[in-house]
C-alpha cells in the first residue's frame, strides 16, 4: 500500500507527498522543521514548518515526526493542516512553505 504525508498551508496550497520520496527530515537553529523530498524533475522540493521549542527540544520534535512517518499504518498521515489547525506534534505551529516539484 502506498503511503503519503499530507501538508496544507492554505486553502489553495496543499500537497500529498509519497513517503518513498522523502530524502531527509531535519531541524535548524531558526526553529524550523524541514521535510525534503525528491521531485519528478530531481529538483529541490520540500516543506518547512515553524516549531516552538519553549517546552520541547528540536531533537524530540524531529524524532517524534520521523517515527510517526516510519510507523504510520494509514495511507495518508497529516503532518500539518494550517487551515484546520491540525498538527502532528503540538510544537509545530505553522506551515511556512511547500515547494513542489516543477
Amino acid at each position: 500500500m502506498a503511503k503519503f504525508i499530507y501538508i496544507r498551508q492554505a486553502s489553495d496550497n496543499a500537497a500529498c507527498i509519497s513517503v518513498d520520496r522523502i530524502t531527509d527530515i531535519s531541524v535548524d537553529t531558526n526553529g524550523k522543521l524541514n521535510i525534503d523530498f525528491a521531485g519528478n524533475d530531481n529538483g529541490d522540493c520540500g516543506a518547512v514548518f515553524s516549531i516552538n521549542t519553549s517546552d520541547a527540544n528540536e531533537k524530540s520534535i524531529l524524532l517524534y515526526v520521523t517515527r510517526a512517518i516510519a510507523n504510520n499504518r494509514q495511507s495518508v498521515l497529516t503532518i500539518a493542516d494550517a487551515v484546520t489547525g491540525e498538527f502532528i506534534h503540538k510544537n509545530i505551529t505553522a506551515v511556512d512553505s511547500i515547494t513542489p516539484s516543477s
